[in-house]
């Protein structure tokens, strides 16, 4: 099999990162994206330094990261969702556009995500 057909298609992807200092927020958060479908797997991790200003002050703060994969075209229930579920008054919603990937993978994204 070549490489190219062991690539997967990854234009209708992203890969979205969020962060909060409560661990079982972001918990909530992908469970909630996973039980109405738009999200097929999460993955936080570990406690990273984070600085930043917040009302015209310099915070320094311990927070957990999370990757979070979805379809674009499932972005703005997405977005709502982390919203809705986020103990921060502006979350931190980033998303990535998918480079390359495996085919299995992203047919597996596809198979656990019916879209909204």
């Amino acid at each position: 099999m070549t490489q190219s057909k062991n690539i997967a298609q990854t234009k209708s992807y992203l890969l979205v990162y969020t962060t909060s200092n409560i661990k079982s927020v972001l918990v909530n958060i992908g469970n909630a994206l996973i039980k109405i479908n738009i999200a097929s797997s999460y993955q936080i991790f570990g406690r990273v330094d984070s600085v930043y200003r917040w009302d015209g002050k310099i915070v320094k703060t311990k927070e957990n990261g999370m990757y979070i994969m979805c379809r674009k075209e499932d972005f703005k229930k997405f977005e709502k969702t982390i919203k809705e579920n986020h103990n921060y008054e502006i979350p931190q919603i980033i998303a990535f556009n998918i480079a390359k990937g495996s085919r299995e993978y992203f047919n597996l994204i596809k198979i656990n995500t019916k879209g909204c």
